[in-house]
């Protein structure tokens, strides 16, 4: 569940221009006017593959192969006579598998011999890269002090079609359904993000994964608070009410979606939140890209912002969000806990997307 805005910055280094993204647009929708003309590139030494945590990048390949193992359509992407379906996923999957095995820490491997890299010709057009993170937040099974809005489990029984006020403000749910009690800001965030780490009162922490939604569109606080908060940043807004409590309250209130949560009991093979098709989210490897780019898709991505730089970097699709819809839209999953907020906020750039195929044999 992804709702940050973004802005754009340019990129101008290396092979960054391999990656101009739109160019899938026009392959999905050949009601298009104009001819998409297609490259296949083997740039031969000029793309490497980062050994540096590799045990990440392995354990991200690992989650792409779990849901292409147990999902029986996971869709295709097709390039011209080229295509990248659940086979070809595969192969890919498993020789970047055989590479990292080779690898020693903080060497780079020149894969261009090994795959096929998929360009568009002339397309101008950069996706848009933002970050996320698996924020964390205290609850109470009690309403106490500020903790006094609810964490919620979806209704059995029926799907909620109430906006975010009335389910809060009239207790439109079941006893069985609350999670716990948080307070507005920590409400908001946990929503935002679609997944958090939960820790009680009493010590006990628990792992809250998206189910479910009103099926309202999400409208974000900072339409309503320009000019009113330093920061619009949601991190940022908690610090913003110390002056404007009632201002920043119904900003948030007023957003009409309202997400609910299954609760997990922390465990090591779950410290890693759930992304889409059941997929854990990996730190530093895994994106959230519009639904038309099959899940589990490995691909190389570039970007620079502040000081957040990837050159190449292996990565791959395990989620989704509302707002990442588009050909031309990227998020970055950055971690586990709030000291990525300022990283993840900060990410708002260009940058460029590399699709790898397998090597065509000839």
């Amino acid at each position: 569940m992804r709702h940050k805005s973004f802005r754009g910055k340019k990129m101008t280094t290396g092979l960054r221009i391999f990656g101009l993204f739109s160019f899938i647009s026009l392959a999905l929708f050949p009601e298009t006017k104009s001819e998409v003309r297609w490259e296949i590139l083997n740039p031969s030494d000029s793309i490497f593959l980062s050994c540096a945590d590799r045990n990440s990048a392995e354990l991200a390949i690992k989650e792409s192969l779990s849901y292409l193992n147990r999902v029986t359509n996971p869709g295709e992407i097709v390039f011209g006579t080229r295509k990248l379906g659940a086979k070809e996923t595969r192969q890919v999957l498993f020789s970047m598998s055989e590479i990292l095995k080779s690898c020693v820490k903080e060497e780079r491997i020149p894969i261009g011999h090994n795959f096929d890299f998929v360009i568009g010709k002339d397309f101008p057009k950069s996706p848009s890269i933002t970050g996320y993170y698996d924020v964390e937040i205290k609850g109470s099974v009690m309403p106490k002090g500020e903790m006094v809005f609810p964490l919620l489990s979806p209704n059995k029984k029926k799907k909620e079609t109430h906006q975010r006020a009335e389910i809060i403000e009239s207790k439109k749910w079941e006893t069985e359904q609350l999670i716990a009690y948080v307070d507005l800001f920590d409400l908001h965030l946990a929503q935002l993000e679609g997944s958090a780490l939960l820790t009680m009162e009493d010590g006990n922490k628990f792992r809250l994964n998206y189910e479910s939604d009103n099926g309202h569109t999400y409208e974000s606080p900072a339409s309503k608070l320009l000019g009113v908060c330093a920061s619009l940043k949601p991190h940022k807004l908690r610090e913003c009410s110390n002056s404007n409590l009632d201002l920043v309250r119904l900003a948030i209130l007023k957003n009409p979606r309202f997400i609910f949560f299954t609760k997990e009991e922390l465990a090591t093979q779950n410290k890693f939140p759930f992304g889409s098709g059941g997929i854990r989210l990996i730190p530093e490897r895994s994106l959230a890209m519009d639904k038309r780019i099959p899940l589990g898709t490995p691909v190389l991505i570039s970007f620079e912002s502040f000081d957040t730089k990837r050159d190449n970097h292996l990565s791959f699709v395990h989620d989704r969000g509302s707002e990442i819809y588009g050909l031309d839209r990227v998020d970055f999953f950055f971690g586990i806990g709030n000291k990525y907020a300022d990283l993840a906020n900060a990410l708002k750039t260009k940058g460029h997307v590399i699709f790898i195929l397998p090597k065509l044999e000839k």
